[in-house]
């Protein structure tokens, strides 16, 4: 038996991605996009003093699971009220079924609590409270048309849809895949596994144009992936086997962090997948498939110029 799949949203889970993102923008460079290019230098003057400690003691893990299991999480504030009024007790009761080596993550949950706090307000009060709300009703249409996409497709293949080219291998431990619909993280995934669960923010950006302008966009996404010589020879070598990433660093020779950019790029725009396990290392291997759905992308492109 396969795992469930679960779908939560939550403007805190978005509110959490960002400032994750903000933390640890090794990948940065590779999403650009509406929401990063403001976390520019004077930004980050700004709010950095604010977030003294953060990058080391965040705990996003430990943050995420008390969202999905907050009550009323619909409104970040209302979060934020729960989450500074739970005790040391409940808190340790809510995150030790499911984050590993808690104590690791956090060694005392007394001094982390009013520390991960204050972080958390001073990013809604620099930062996030200044977004656009547009795409919250924009996040209700997305989860509709993804509820019917799921009710009639095959698990470990929808799930792949969602995650643009992330197949999630089903393994006895996997008992939930939580997937959960955001902004700040495009391209990419921001993923966490737990003990018996995997989480995934990922971009709902795509799909939410109009018919006409979305053939554009993915065909810029799909040449743009293949418009860079080192993508070209990162798919030559996942032409056979999937690999894992030291092996495709190894044989390109590419530093890893631009390895990692050119691989979400390419998962993105459909040319590679990525065979995630839960609390393993994961592997790439090259969709045939992809270069079939350039040619009809490519094709329906050719034929909206027609019109």
């Amino acid at each position: 038996m396969g795992y469930q799949v679960e779908f939560d949203t939550s403007p805190a889970y978005e509110l959490l991605a960002s400032l994750n993102l903000y933390l640890f923008d090794k990948g940065l460079n590779g999403m650009k996009n509406r929401w990063t290019q403001q976390m520019n230098s004077a930004f980050r003057k700004m709010v950095g003093p604010h977030l003294t400690g953060a990058k080391q003691g965040l705990a996003a893990e430990a943050l995420a699971i008390l969202i999905w299991q907050c009550p009323n999480k619909e409104d970040i504030r209302a979060f934020l009220r729960w989450f500074e009024s739970s005790n040391v007790g409940e808190l340790y009761e809510r995150l030790n079924p499911y984050v590993r080596n808690l104590s690791r993550l956090i060694p005392s949950l007394s001094e982390w609590h009013p520390r991960a706090a204050l972080w958390l307000n001073a990013w809604y009060e620099h930062y996030f409270h200044k977004l656009e709300s547009d795409w919250v009703a924009s996040l209700q249409q997305h989860l509709v048309a993804k509820t019917n996409e799921w009710a009639t497709g095959e698990q470990s293949e929808f799930v792949e849809s969602v995650l643009r080219g992330i197949y999630v291998e089903s393994v006895p431990k996997l008992k939930t895949v939580l997937l959960i619909p955001g902004f700040h993280y495009a391209p990419a995934n921001l993923r966490m596994d737990f003990r018996d669960m995997m989480l995934f923010v990922y971009s709902m950006s795509n799909g939410m144009l109009h018919p006409q302008a979305q053939v554009a966009a993915d065909v810029s996404r799909m040449t743009k992936a293949l418009s860079d010589e080192a993508r070209l020879a990162i798919l030559s070598n996942l032409s056979g086997e999937p690999c894992r990433f030291t092996d495709i660093a190894h044989r390109t020779g590419l530093p890893k962090s631009t390895l990692h950019n050119h691989l979400i790029h390419l998962r993105d725009a459909g040319f590679v997948r990525v065979h995630a396990h839960l609390n393993k290392t994961d592997r790439y291997s090259l969709r045939h498939r992809a270069f079939e759905e350039l040619d009809e992308t490519l094709g329906r492109f050719q034929a909206q110029l027609s019109c």
